[in-house]
């Protein structure tokens, strides 16, 4: 009978672990202030003229066409907050189109453009998801009607 309970108990300790994790990755995101974003709470677009803005500033680089370092209004120092623009998909730069892609945002939004975030939350890897305004241009609305994501 000892050596059944043993086994159970051994069984069950992956299950008590992951129960462990979940409940700690849940209090993270509760005491960092961050949510993280859930399908059910994305948007699709949003309305650059009367959205609350998470962050505003200037564009510092561009990564590829779906994500970008902004620094922030006010930040004399040389860091940035990583933007990953929400509710898109643009090609990576060694997939076809992904050169093209890129060359089309770093023309709408040079470096030092000045830009507003809207933010739903964070991504998995712990970025910023974002629609990015530019003026009242919801600029992941674009990239999406020029074919470019």
């Amino acid at each position: 009978r000892r050596l059944n309970y043993f086994s159970s108990a051994v069984q069950l300790r992956p299950l008590l672990l992951l129960l462990l994790l979940l409940a700690t990755e849940v209090e993270l995101c509760k005491s960092s202030g961050r949510k993280k974003i859930t399908r059910k709470k994305a948007k699709s677009a949003v309305d650059c003229a009367t959205a609350e803005k998470y962050l505003c500033g200037s564009v510092a680089s561009i990564h590829d066409a779906d994500s970008l370092r902004v620094r922030t209004d006010g930040d004399l120092t040389t860091s940035t907050t990583r933007i990953r623009l929400a509710q898109i998909d643009a090609p990576e730069l060694d997939q076809e189109f992904g050169a093209d892609a890129l060359s089309a945002l770093v023309r709408r939004l040079p470096v030092g453009s000045r830009v507003c975030v809207v933010s739903p939350g964070l991504d998995r890897y712990g970025r910023v998801l974002g629609f990015v305004c530019h003026g009242n241009s919801d600029i992941n609305r674009w990239l999406v009607a020029g074919g470019l994501a």
